[in-house]
C-alpha cells in the first residue's frame, strides 16, 4: 500500500500558531488601552491650559479672576466664562471635550481649575494660579492651591 504525501499543516502546528497569535493580540490590546488613557490625559491637560488662558484673558480685561462658568461644563460642547466683576463685560469661550467636566473656584487673586474624566488614569487634574503668574499642577485638587510658589 502506498502512503499519501500530504503538503498541509498538522493540527499541532495550527494550534501553536493560533496560541502565539493570541498572546501577541493580548499584549497589543493591553498596550493600546494604556495609549488611549495617555491620550485622554493629554487632552485633559490641553483643556486645562486653554481654560487657564481664558482666565488670564479675564484677568487682563477685568483686573481679577472672579468669574462664572456657564453653559456646557460637561463635554462635548462650549462653556462660557464671564467676569463676576461689576461693570466688566469680558466673555471667554472654552471648548469642553467629550466626557470631560470642567469646574473652577475663583477669588480675586487666585483660581483653581479642575477637569475630570472617568476614562483617564488619574480621572482628575487640577491647575492653580495666582496673580503673579505662579502656578501648580497636580491630581490632588485639595493641595493644588497650597502648592503655588510665591
Amino acid at each position: 500500500m502506498k502512503l499519501k504525501n500530504s503538503n498541509g499543516f498538522t493540527l499541532i502546528e495550527l494550534l501553536i500558531v493560533i496560541g502565539i497569535m493570541a498572546v501577541l493580540a493580548a499584549i497589543a490590546i493591553m498596550s493600546m488601552s494604556e495609549y488611549k488613557s495617555r491620550a485622554i490625559e493629554s487632552a485633559m491637560q490641553t483643556e486645562l491650559k486653554n481654560f487657564s488662558f481664558a482666565m488670564e484673558a479675564l484677568f487682563t480685561d477685568c483686573g481679577d479672576y472672579s468669574s462664572t462658568l456657564t453653559d456646557t461644563t460637561t463635554g462635548p460642547g462650549m462653556a462660557t466664562l464671564t467676569s463676576a466683576k461689576s461693570g466688566c463685560t469680558s466673555i471667554q469661550k472654552i471648548t469642553v471635550g467629550a466626557n470631560n467636566t470642567l469646574n473652577s473656584t475663583t477669588t480675586i487673586y487666585t483660581y483653581v481649575i479642575t477637569i475630570a474624566n472617568p476614562a483617564s488614569r488619574t480621572s482628575k487634574l487640577c491647575i492653580a494660579m495666582n496673580e503673579k503668574g505662579s502656578y501648580a499642577w497636580g491630581s490632588n485638587c485639595a493641595t493644588a492651591e497650597g502648592n503655588i510658589p510665591p
